[in-house]
């Protein structure tokens, strides 16, 4: 799991910064490719659902987060530049570190797990 944390906080990372190059997305797709291993948790699994969402955009800066909704499903919610720009400082911290939302604001691993 923390592995591909790591992963998605680089992919976030990478896109905020400029556009993600073909060669930035062979390397990511290569990383996840050694991690996806097959895995049966929700939490892993909506993980590994970001990082592709966060590879089928290149051109645009856009990073996704897992919504949950108020049933436990999920739903990849894209974060867009105009998005993050809107953002308070705290909440702009939160989605850094985190990969779910609930009611619009981050939540934590346990948190996401016990939601879902």
């Amino acid at each position: 799991m923390t592995e591909l944390l790591a992963l998605y906080a680089a992919t976030k990372q990478a896109i905020m910064q400029a556009p993600l190059t073909v060669e930035q997305i062979s390397e990511f797709k290569r990383q996840l490719a050694t991690l996806a291993l097959p895995r049966t948790n929700a939490l892993e699994q909506a993980i590994v659902a970001l990082i592709e969402d966060n590879l089928s955009f290149p051109r645009f800066q856009i990073f996704y987060v897992q919504n949950i909704n108020s049933d436990g499903s999920l739903f990849s919610f894209p974060i867009h530049p105009f998005h993050w720009q809107a953002m308070t400082p705290e909440l702009r911290q939160g989605f850094v570190t985190r990969a779910f939302m609930y009611q619009a604001q981050p939540v934590d691993l346990h948190t996401a797990a016990t939601l879902i």
